[in-house]
């Protein structure tokens, strides 16, 4: 079972071998409690992911940040390791889809129901 910190690193490593923008968030006293661990451009949408290890639980105002992010149209999900491989599918598809010309969003909630669960 992999630490939550040994998986975020593992995923901030596929995400920049798949040309995302990637950033971390530390938190800290001058912004908004309950912000997502990383912070994602992939084919220019917004996703944020709260990392969790195996055992980990997302705070509730750690799920209420991320429902304000899908509010707003964003992709605000809970990752967990045992999802990775249906994380990486997610942004391998998102990355392959002409979404400027396109104008619609691929059904990532049928094709992804683990990471997408709740949104």
């Amino acid at each position: 079972m992999p630490s939550e910190k040994a998986f975020e690193t593992k995923l901030k490593k596929f995400l920049e071998s798949e040309g995302c923008y990637c950033f971390k968030v530390w938190g800290g006293g001058m912004q908004k409690a309950g912000i997502p661990d990383l912070m994602i451009c992939a084919n220019g949408c917004f996703i944020a992911v709260e990392v969790k290890s195996d055992t980990g639980k997302p705070s509730p105002l750690q799920l209420y940040q991320i429902a304000q992010i899908n509010e707003a149209g964003g992709v605000g999900l809970v990752l967990y390791p045992k999802h990775f491989d249906e994380f990486k599918r997610f942004i391998t598809t998102l990355n392959q889809l002409d979404i400027a010309t396109n104008g619609s969003w691929f059904d990532f909630e049928a094709e992804f129901p683990n990471i997408m669960k709740g949104r």
